[in-house]
């Protein structure tokens, strides 16, 4: 099995900027965006009685904005393209929020769910081959250099090439690129 050429980018995917500066660099190394994830995802274990001011901000900023920063910035290269996917990475406790010790967690990841829905709908009319998908795990576990998580992403892309809404993750198998933004750390290239 072929490994995939990589690009790391070192940036604060909390910054705005840096999220420009990704998909510049993205752009400028591999040539075109084809698939953007969004896998963030810290929270903190705390009650909902207990959350203060920063507990909130925090996980909306790390679980929401960086996200939003992400896909705000890919957009215009997949109009421009009339093509792309956005896949945001959430949890199940976004939709069905059992553990109250992750309350601002299930809240964050909630929002992120609504935000990938609205995304979905304000630009289907115009640009109908522009998905968003949204990926509610469970645990999940993932290393770099976990070649069973290249494998994933390789045998998913072949099985949702004709799925106009594949909601599985779609990866660099057939030429594609895939950009995976990993929180404030590392966003990586996989070509």
């Amino acid at each position: 099995m072929e490994i995939p050429t990589l690009l790391a980018v070192v940036a604060d995917m909390a910054k705005r900027s840096e999220g420009k500066k990704t998909v510049e660099r993205a752009l400028e190394r591999l040539g075109q965006i084809d698939v953007w994830i969004n896998n963030v995802g810290p929270g903190i274990s705390r009650r909902p009685s207990q959350l203060t001011d920063d507990d909130i901000d925090a996980v909306m900023t790390m679980n929401v904005k960086t996200a939003l920063y992400g896909m705000q910035e890919v957009l215009p290269h997949f109009k421009a393209r009339n093509e792309g996917h956005v896949i945001n990475i959430s949890s199940l406790l976004g939709r069905v929020p059992f553990a109250t010790v992750r309350s601002a967690y299930c809240g964050a990841k909630h929002f992120l769910n609504a935000l990938t829905a609205t995304f979905r709908e304000a630009v289907k009319p115009t640009h109908p081959r522009i998905q968003f998908s949204l990926v509610s795990e469970g645990k999940l576990s993932i290393s770099l250099g976990d070649v069973e998580v290249i494998k994933l992403i390789q045998s998913t892309m072949a099985h949702s090439q004709n799925v106009a809404s594949s909601n599985a993750v779609v990866g660099p198998a057939l030429g594609r690129r895939l950009l995976v933004g990993w929180g404030t750390d590392l966003s990586l290239c996989l070509q």
